[in-house]
């Protein structure tokens, strides 16, 4: 299928399955079920394993995990020629599965994890399990090559993370269409707002300096600039008085800050930002999904939906699990 025709045919699918994804309105109703078995019959409409409900929760959430990859690969497998981002998405699950490996085998822990595999036959090697080495040999994080110390997987995950977010950021600067400057602009302002959380939660959990958050930011360029568009957001918030509202009224991003109080005491919440960003975040993809029909656009946005409910799903199944407080799980989502 040429990639006209086959742009066609990924956004009347992809209209027809986020239809019935648990994502905007309709991810109210995931946090409305009582017991996993529930949830089970919600998300896959058939019967129920007979299983402890703790290894049912599992189960859905490798089950939804695998059904959003299929779906995802088959919209994928629809192009002649994908664009590189596309492909690249999906990279986020093998580098989980990375720092997976590395935090059991960091501690000890050499029982095999059931792992993601969001492609039919990826470059891990995952069958040499647990050769670190081996698994990563010949991929883009072939510098893993060894197990490290509890003491510094914080440093080695951090890595991973930047490593994939300027790899995607390298792939939308190749796509040869109008919806390009969108893509790049989602990018710019996930990473941006990361950094900007990221950042207030060092700061106001950890009384972290601005000296020792900087080299933990992500940077665009592995040689940080002053201006650096993913980062100076967050280095302007390093010397901000998390106590002073006046100083943050005013701020860039203040329609995400926690609400104020005339004659209150106010700090910053870190929580609150990132919840009330996410929420935004979530609801301008969903006006992106409609704006190009035909563009990479759609695959891009796609994602972020799919990605976002499998957050959901998960999210469920572990308050469940742990038989935790309903408005709290949503809360973890931003969903309130």
């Amino acid at each position: 299928m040429d990639n006209g025709a086959a742009s066609a045919f990924v956004y009347a699918r992809a209209c027809a399955l986020t239809a019935k994804s648990f994502t905007g309105k309709n991810a109210h109703s995931l946090f409305s079920v009582k017991s996993p078995g529930e949830l089970y019959t919600l998300l896959f409409n058939e019967e129920v394993p007979l299983v402890p409900e703790k290894i049912l929760t599992k189960m859905i959430e490798h089950k939804a995990r695998q059904k959003f990859f299929d779906e995802y690969r088959k919209l994928l497998d629809s192009y002649s020629k994908p664009e590189k981002i596309f492909t690249d998405l999906l990279k986020f699950y093998d580098y989980e599965n990375v720092k997976e490996i590395g935090s059991l085998l960091a501690t000890g822990n050499k029982s095999r994890p059931e792992l993601a595999m969001p492609f039919k036959k990826g470059p891990f090697r995952y069958d040499r399990w647990p050769d670190v080495k081996k698994i990563t040999e010949k991929t883009d994080i072939s510098w893993y090559d060894r197990v490290f110390s509890v003491d510094e997987l914080q440093n080695v995950d951090n890595r991973i993370d930047i490593q994939y977010i300027r790899e995607l950021w390298a792939d939308a600067h190749l796509v040869h269409d109008e919806s390009a400057k969108d893509i790049i602009s989602l990018l710019r302002e996930e990473n941006v707002m990361r950094n900007v959380v990221w950042a207030l939660r060092l700061r106001v959990y950890y009384n972290m300096k601005g000296s020792e958050i900087k080299p933990t930011l992500a940077y665009e360029q592995p040689h940080p600039v002053k201006n650096d568009a993913f980062a100076k957001d967050a280095c302007a918030v390093l010397e901000k008085d998390l106590y002073s509202y006046s100083e943050w009224k005013n701020w860039k991003y203040a329609d995400f800050l926690n609400p104020f109080q005339e004659g209150s005491v106010w700090s910053v919440d870190p929580s609150w930002v990132e919840r009330a960003w996410k929420r935004d975040y979530m609801k301008k993809i969903e006006r992106l999904f409609h704006k190009s029909p035909l563009s990479p656009l759609v695959m891009v946005c796609f994602f972020k939906l799919k990605q976002n409910e499998l957050d959901y799903i998960t999210a469920v199944a572990e308050g469940l699990r742990l038989d935790a407080d309903q408005d709290s799980v949503m809360q973890s989502v931003s969903l309130s």
